[in-house]
């Protein structure tokens, strides 16, 4: 099972966080208020793991298809904790 971080974009920890804090708050103030960083910082994050996500489409298209990744993933684990039950 892989764990939170493991992403098919070899988003940095701190990526991963600032992508989920914009999904779950959908606001860069509030998501940088819940991750504890300053906004430029938090822009500085998104910027980069958008450049790392190459597909195409808006910014928006991109925290959408970083939920579906999640959700999928979260779906995932619950499978293979059934399975060991």
């Amino acid at each position: 099972m892989s764990d939170i971080y493991t992403n098919p974009w070899n988003l940095t920890k701190r990526e991963v966080e600032t992508m989920d804090a914009m999904v779950e708050h959908y606001s860069i103030k509030r998501a940088a208020n819940a991750t504890g960083v300053a906004v430029y910082t938090l822009n500085d994050h998104i910027k980069s793991a958008v450049k790392k996500m190459k597909c195409e489409g808006s910014i928006i298209q991109k925290y959408l298809l970083w939920d579906r990744f999640r959700q999928q993933q979260q779906r995932e684990q619950v499978i293979a904790s059934t399975e060991h039950n």
